[in-house]
């Protein structure tokens, strides 16, 4: 999972040396808000810094702001949700890194969108299994394949496509108590992500 720490007000290139050269010691204080989980052979196990681009609303209101960065801390949960344990790993951390960089740290949580903690399942029907009302399965087949390049290719039958997915898939995180808002804003947000934005340890 990822906690991000959001630090205002700083020279951007020269925080992000500092942290990049203090990764070790800020990985190794970050993991003393979850020493239970560290025992568990969890913990804290990586983190990346990058700088947010300049935003002219925030200078029309703030014309001396300065850099914006966000620190990710990649944070191996074990088994548990991890949402509480982020954010007290983060809350615990942001002051350390102020003491490094200066700034101010701003907002300090974790983030929804689990890129690094994904599972993958798949399944086969066998086309002539497919058969539905009298349409063969081969029918049936391409239909769903047009259905499928429709909202591929046009974002109006894309956003009720998925919706008609996530009713499904809603109904079973209610019932399993899951935060099914979560799993929607992430859902609807994963199909922007290239690679450029998003890190991946190598070791998922």
């Amino acid at each position: 999972m990822r906690g991000q720490i959001q630090i205002c007000d700083v020279q951007a290139d020269e925080a992000i040396f500092i942290i990049e050269q203090k990764k070790k010691e800020i990985i190794s204080y970050a993991n003393e808000a979850c020493q239970n989980m560290v025992k568990r052979g969890g913990g804290v196990i990586d983190l990346k810094v990058k700088v947010l681009p300049q935003d002219i609303s925030l200078k029309e209101i703030s014309p001396n702001s300065g850099d914006m960065i966000v620190v990710d801390l990649f944070i191996n949960v074990c088994e548990s949700m991890g949402a509480n344990i982020i954010n007290t790993i983060a809350e615990h951390t942001a002051p350390y890194i102020e003491q490094l960089v200066g700034g101010r740290a701003g907002i300090k949580i974790l983030s929804n969108l689990a890129t690094e903690r994904r599972a993958l399942a798949y399944f086969d029907i066998p086309v002539k299994e497919m058969g539905w009302k009298g349409a063969s399965g081969e029918e049936v087949a391409k239909k769903i394949m047009e259905a499928y390049v429709f909202a591929k290719n046009d974002i109006y039958r894309a956003t009720t496509h998925n919706k008609g997915i996530m009713n499904g898939i809603d109904s079973a995180a209610i019932a399993c108590g899951q935060d099914w808002r979560a799993i929607e804003a992430a859902a609807h947000a994963y199909p922007f992500i290239s690679n450029n934005n998003i890190f991946i340890p190598n070791n998922t």
